[in-house]
């Protein structure tokens, strides 16, 4: 099966794309002004009646859950459609059909490799880290396995989240990695084709990032 390249012919894609990386910068938006809200947050004005703990827990732990969620979900649905769109410059369509049902690390990871030779994505570094981690939080929303208890005895593990030390970082830097995996796919291949341009003009501009090294 021939690898072919299609990056001199015109390509139109369809608008919903760009409207997925519009809601994963108003979710990151959110998410920064809820921690602003969460700072100035008094337990003493509406929640005097709880501990400062629970009293935080009972403010915000549904939204801050919310919000969370909503990141997740749409940034793993951007690094999949960005890694679609590049792999639908590069492949006829029975190639594509091939390749759309890697999973999204393997979309990152590897198979750029079959068009791009000198493509690097270093296993274990930062970048690779938070994609695996943003896959696995998104599997466990959409798979969701409930832990099951029999007195003191572990009937089912479950899947549940394990949480990190920084869960407000962990969230921008899911909201970052969508611009990172293209960058790193430009470092790799500055003339990557028409697609890779397209994908640029759909995210925001991406500062210096320590996931970026």
């Amino acid at each position: 099966m021939a690898i072919i390249d299609l990056t001199k012919q015109a390509v139109t894609i369809t608008g919903h794309h760009f409207f997925i990386a519009y809601a994963l910068q108003k979710a990151k938006e959110d998410h920064k002004a809820l921690y602003e809200e969460i700072k100035k947050f008094d337990p003493l004005e509406e929640y005097s009646q709880y501990p400062p703990k629970v009293a935080y827990f009972v403010a915000f732990s549904r939204r801050i859950f919310r919000s969370e969620t909503h990141i997740v979900l749409i940034s793993a649905s951007l690094v999949e459609a960005l890694a679609n769109m590049f792999y639908s410059e590069r492949a006829d369509s029975e190639m594509f059909a091939i390749l759309e049902r890697a999973t999204p690390i393997e979309k990152w990871l590897t198979l750029p490799k079959l068009y791009i030779p000198s493509y690097s994505f270093q296993k274990g570094g930062k970048l690779y880290n938070t994609l695996k981690l943003l896959i696995s939080r998104r599997n466990s929303i959409l798979h969701p396995k409930p832990q099951m208890l029999k007195g003191e005895g572990l009937i089912h593990k479950g899947n549940l989240t394990k949480k990190t030390k920084d869960e407000y970082k962990l969230h921008l830097d899911f909201c970052e990695l969508p611009s990172l995996l293209v960058h790193n796919l430009k470092a790799n291949d500055p003339s990557a084709g028409t697609m890779l341009e397209i994908m640029f003009s759909m995210l925001p501009e991406t500062k210096k990032n320590p996931l970026f090294k």
